[in-house]
Order: C-alpha cells, then structure tokens, then sequence
C-alpha cells in the first residue's frame, strides 16, 4: 500500500475515534452527572409549649356551659353542655359542631363506652344518654329511682360506672352498668369525679367530706379523709403517670391539686394564684397533668414532683372542662368567652 493510501485510512480512523468519543460525552475523565438531589420534604414547625389557640362555639344557644370534656374514639374532643341539652365536638383542626340531646335536662359526665359511643350523664334527671360519636345521633334511657347523675367511666370491667343521687330519701350511689344490669353502691355523701386507679379500683371523690375513695368491681369500699385540709372540695380526679390518683380542689379558699398513692397518702399542692376554684384535670402527653382554673382564667400544669406552672388566659374566660386530645395539645371550654381553646403542653 502507498504511503497516500496509509495516510487516508490513518485519517479516517482519527475521525471515526474522535466520532466515538463526542458521543460519549466528549472524551472528558469526569464522571456522568447523577439523578438530581431530591427535593427536602418540608417539615412542620414545632408549636411553642404555652401557645393558646382558641376557636367559637356555635353562636346558638348564646350561652353555654362545656362542664366536662373527654377524647372521643374518633380522635375528636367532645363536651357535655350543662346549660343546653346538646354535647358539642371539637376536631383537632379547631372545626366545632353541636348535636342535641333532646329530652335532656343538664348533660354533665361524659365518658367512652366499651361500645365505642359516648355516654352522657344526665344531671338534671336520673337519665343516660348515649352518642354514636360517627353521626352524632342519640338513644336515652332511664335510671329508675335516680334524680342526678353526675360524672362517670369506663370500668376496667368494661362496666359504665357513675356517681348518682337518689330521687327520694338523700341517698348517694356509686353505680356499675353492664349488659342491661345495674350494682347500686350506697356511699356517705354525694360523689362526682371517677377515674380507674393503677390498682384496678375506682377512685372517685366526695367533696362534702373532704374525702378521696376507692371501690373495687366487686364493690368493696375504702376511704380516705383529707386530714390536712378538712375544708378541701375534691373534686374532679385522674390517674397520673407516676402510679398515684391526683385530684382537684374545687374550694377557692385552698385551691390547688392533690396527690393520693393507692395506699392512702395524699400530699396537696397550692396553685400560685389564689382564690380560683378548680374543677377538673387531664393527664397530658408530657406526663404532667393539666387543669383548669375558672376564677383565675388560667391553664395550669403540675409536674410528677409538684411544681406548677400557669397560662393566663383573657380575663373572664373561665376555663372549665379540660381533656388530652389525640394530636398532642390540652382542650379546654372556657364558659365565660363561649369558646374552646387549645394549649401547646
């Protein structure tokens, strides 16, 4: 072969490697780019432990009184209404909806049943009420020989159990409900708050005689006076995170929170604000628990060891009912304002 020829085909094989290589991205030694980054899923930002957010109550009726508050199974907060016959439902997004109980007098306890409905004690006759909390719609039946029922729980029997007053002859009950049958339980004074103990038993208390009390399911009783403060009105009562029952006293004059273990010692805890009256408690996600102070318009919390913190809130809000709901936050009624609020534990 000549040398033209030698030197046409050399060129030729140039060309054709110099071909290859810009389809392949130029001859460059750097690595193909990868897929590109992906973008960050945005977080949330954390809410403030102490932020309030409040919503409205349905405008009618005008007046309103949210007594007492639980967290419903379908992750709402629900209150019973003692100045209407009518519970009112709070989702987590603040929206507020009422349904009626018609034929109610007082609409007070409110509980979740073992079947999934709410029950609402009737204090304003001896009736129950019970709520599909999916549609709101209501059955009622009544307590022969009842004339209030006040505040009332699950059983660790699946039972409904409640304090109630009889419609003649002054007596007081502790009562268990289940499968159509009612335990009537004679206790020395009226009771109201009941909440189920780490023991097993029923706690509830009689703010008549400055006295936490206990029952079992089989209906054996124990009691235990408030020896250090006679003039205390326990009130509302809730199991803690720390195995003991913590209670609420509702006398303006040593209001505070109290400490009962289930063997009986009771430790009391002032609240820094004094005068106000506190009716009822929740235990929160942070393991303390949480109360409302009605006169004094303000949120408090009490850790495990006793110390207690307060949120104020506007002046003549009256915060009442309070309940844990299902997306972290604290509920409460404010009776004073017509509205529902929210606290950031």
């Amino acid at each position: 072969m000549n040398t033209i020829a030698t030197n046409a085909l050399r060129a030729v094989a140039v060309l054709a490697c110099a071909a290859a290589l810009t389809a392949c991205g130029g001859g460059s030694s750097s690595p193909p780019a990868g897929p590109p980054a992906p973008t960050p899923t945005p977080t949330a930002t954390p809410i403030p432990s102490g932020t309030i957010t409040e919503f409205s109550v349905p405008a009618a009726p005008a007046v309103t009184n949210l007594d007492v508050a639980t967290l419903g199974p379908d992750g709402n907060v629900w209150f019973s209404d003692f100045a209407n016959p009518r519970v009112v439902k709070v989702t987590p997004a603040g929206v507020v909806t009422a349904y009626p109980l018609a034929g109610a007098h007082a609409p007070y306890g409110i509980a979740v049943g073992a079947d999934g409905n709410l029950w609402v004690c009737d204090d304003g006759a001896g009736s129950y009420f019970i709520v599909n909390p999916t549609t709101g719609a209501a059955s009622s039946f009544a307590l022969g020989g009842m004339s209030s029922l006040k505040l009332n729980t699950k059983g660790p029997d699946n039972a409904m159990w409640f304090t109630a007053f009889a419609s003649s002859g002054g007596q007081s009950y502790v009562v268990s409900f289940s499968g159509g049958t009612f335990n009537q339980y004679v206790i020395p004074d009226v009771g109201y708050g009941i909440a189920v103990g780490p023991d097993s038993r029923l706690w509830f208390t009689t703010p008549g005689t400055a006295t936490i009390r206990a029952i079992t399911t089989s209906g054996a009783l124990s009691a235990y006076p408030i020896t250090t403060n006679p003039s205390a009105e326990p009130f509302g009562i809730v199991a803690g995170s720390d195995g003991a029952m913590w209670f609420a006293d509702a006398n303006p004059a040593s209001a505070g929170i109290g400490r009962i273990t289930t063997s009986g010692t009771i430790t009391e805890y002032a609240t820094p604000t004094h005068g106000t009256e506190i009716v009822s408690l929740t235990l929160g996600p942070d393991h303390n628990i949480w109360f409302a102070e009605i006169e004094a318009a303000r949120i408090g919390k009490i850790t495990p060891t006793g110390t207690i913190t307060e949120y104020p809130l506007a002046t003549g809000s009256a915060p009442i009912a309070i309940a844990a709901g299902a997306d972290g936050g604290i509920w409460f009624a404010e009776d004073g304002t017509n509205k529902i609020g929210r606290i950031q534990p």
